[in-house]
């Protein structure tokens, strides 16, 4: 009995680590895709500056 609780609650952080580090992943990906945009605003700026 006991046993099959450790068990179960291997199982379960086992996932919930896999979940996090799903999360973390993602949100990894959107800061990169945001320092990207920024990225591209700011040469666009420039660009502007630098025709005028």
């Amino acid at each position: 009995m006991k046993r099959m609780k450790r068990m179960k609650r291997m199982k379960r952080m086992k996932r919930m680590k896999k979940i996090k580090k799903m999360k973390k992943m993602k949100r990894m990906k959107k800061m990169k895709k945001m320092k990207k945009m920024k990225r591209i605003k700011r040469m666009k700026r420039i660009k502007r500056k630098t025709y005028n």
